[in-house]
């Protein structure tokens, strides 16, 4: 596997204290998966981005709960609404 986007950022220093890696490839989330191991900080979600964000991840980045979040959006094959 390529060392891309997902795996530069739970490489980066000093850590995030959570990483949500979605795709709609589940090839693609097995093979992170195998990488990831263990690791408690890292939530894989196979799926359609736009209904994981909405649905799971920005409800658990809210500015009431002092908590932020960043997001980065792969181009390849993207199609938001």
């Amino acid at each position: 596997m390529v060392l891309g986007s997902p795996l530069n950022a739970l490489l980066l220093q000093p850590p995030f204290r959570e990483y949500h890696l979605i795709d709609l490839d589940g090839n693609k989330i097995q093979g992170l998966r195998d990488i990831v191991g263990s690791r408690q900080d890292v939530v894989l979600r196979h799926g359609n981005c736009n209904e994981v964000l909405l649905q799971d991840v920005f409800p658990r980045v809210q500015y009431k709960d002092f908590r932020r979040g960043l997001c980065l959006l792969d181009p390849y094959k993207l199609t938001l609404d």
